[in-house]
């Protein structure tokens, strides 16, 4: 399920990211330029503002169905294992095996969906700001 999630989604993704990451730095840019008094300026906070929402509900998805595939281990833990049959127990067991590992939605095996990659996006974004912003 994560391999076709990721080969589904991965390349549409990572360009969301890139181009987000470039969308974020050059309405930086233009916003630096641009009046508070005009109207753009408050469009371009508009767009920012888009631009950072859309990347935080990728990431918000991504971190939620981590957290998700991390809790399936716990809930059958604490299911009442007496009732069960010794091949329900086995089956039970394999899967709690397969689920220690958590299922991560990634961009190209690249970007991997978490609010910690959220925080790097934006961090990355204010970087690339400051260098173009100092080459102009």
């Amino acid at each position: 399920m994560e391999k076709k999630l990721n080969d589904i989604f991965g390349f549409l993704v990572f360009s969301q990211f890139f181009v987000s990451i470039l969308n974020l730095c050059s309405t930086g840019i233009y916003l630096t330029k641009v009046s508070p008094k005009n109207g753009d300026f408050w469009l371009s906070l508009i767009i920012i503002s888009n631009f950072t929402c859309h990347i935080f509900v990728y990431c918000l998805f991504g971190e939620e169905m981590t957290k998700k595939s991390l809790s399936i281990t716990n809930e059958i833990y604490q299911m009442d294992w007496n009732l069960l049959s010794i091949q329900t127990k086995q089956i039970l067991i394999i899967i709690m095996m397969r689920a220690n590992r958590p299922i991560k939605l990634t961009g190209v095996s690249i970007v991997v969906l978490s609010i910690e990659t959220f925080f790097k996006v934006i961090k990355a974004s204010y970087s690339f700001f400051n260098v173009l912003r100092q080459s102009n």
